[in-house]
């Protein structure tokens, strides 16, 4: 991988994509880094932009983004799969979870999206819960952040061996707030998890690229 202030020529006519790591970081909190709204800009568009579509400064971030493993820099062109959201999300959910267990939900008003692997009313039910368990963690901001320096609003139920059985994983992006809930140990390091992150910023995430460069 080039350093900074040293990108090849080649290196400019390659993609820059956003790993499993780098959709993580973009979603796990609504606190706005420089980091956090480049890869959510990088991922507002259904295919992977040029590095040489950056201006100079956020190519040197765009290479200490692929140091940290955020982003890689590759070719050829990713692109969303072909559909709207309705489509998509019946292949990527269950992949998510080692039982094919997910449920979906928009947290404010605690409704579902889509569910794999449990009954509709199991998913309402889901739902009702993650919002709950989302205002619990908001009023106990202080103590979470700044008592325990816990930054993770992700919440867990698990068995005697510390083993995952259920995940409320939350997914800011812009005004929304979204739960990814997995029965089971999550399978987040996938292309799947990658391309469910992509769709929802792609269509509910900013979509004024202030990288782009204007010619």
């Amino acid at each position: 991988m080039s350093s900074l202030g040293n990108l090849q020529q080649a290196d400019l006519q390659r993609f820059v994509t956003v790993t499993a790591a780098g959709c993580y970081y973009a979603i796990e909190s609504g606190d706005q880094t420089d980091a956090r709204s480049l890869l959510q800009n990088i991922l507002a568009t259904a295919m992977s932009p040029l590095l040489s579509d950056f201006e100079d400064s956020e190519r040197d971030r765009i290479v200490q983004l692929s140091q940290s493993e955020f982003v890689s820099l590759s070719s050829p062109q990713q692109k969303l799969p072909a559909g709207n959201l309705s489509e998509l999300l019946p292949t990527v959910l269950p992949a998510l979870s080692e039982r094919e267990r997910v449920v979906l939900t928009e947290s404010r008003q605690g409704l579902f999206l889509d569910y794999t692997g449990v009954t509709q009313a199991e998913a309402e039910e889901l739902a009702v819960l993650a919002a709950g368990l989302r205002s619990t963690a908001e009023k106990r901001t202080a103590l979470l952040t700044g008592q325990l320096a816990i930054t993770s609003r992700a919440f867990g139920i698990v068995d005697p061996a510390g083993n995952s059985e259920i995940g409320f994983w939350p997914m800011h992006i812009s005004n929304n707030v979204f739960t990814l809930i997995v029965l089971g140990i999550p399978r987040f390091n996938s292309q799947q998890f990658c391309t469910l992150v992509w769709a929802l910023i792609e269509r509910y995430g900013p979509h004024l690229l202030a990288h782009a460069k204007t010619e």
